[in-house]
């Protein structure tokens, strides 16, 4: 019979939510589209001096759910994946 892992135990596991469970449908897409064509090259980069195309949209501001900033370009900066991985684990880490 196979065991079953550590986090298959725990209670408190719940599986990750797909894409669209976590409010990054059809809106957030088109938007993250039209960012990304406007600013094809990493924000933070750019900051620094280097020139790194955006792969991914971030919202600056963490929406929670909240509508007005989920869908708000204003909110919303490309970043290259090493960016978007640092300030995603910085979040986190909060």
């Amino acid at each position: 019979m196979p065991t079953q892992s550590k986090r298959h135990r725990d209670r408190a596991y719940r599986p990750r939510l797909n894409s669209a469970e976590r409010g990054y449908d059809h809106r957030w897409r088109r938007l993250a589209a039209e960012v990304l064509s406007e600013q094809p090259l990493c924000r933070a980069c750019l900051d620094r001096g280097v020139y790194e195309p955006a792969r991914h949209v971030d919202h600056i501001r963490p929406h929670k759910g909240v509508e007005s900033l989920r869908l708000s370009k204003a909110n919303c900066q490309p970043l290259c994946v090493g960016c978007h991985t640092a300030k995603t684990d910085q979040e986190n880490q909060r």
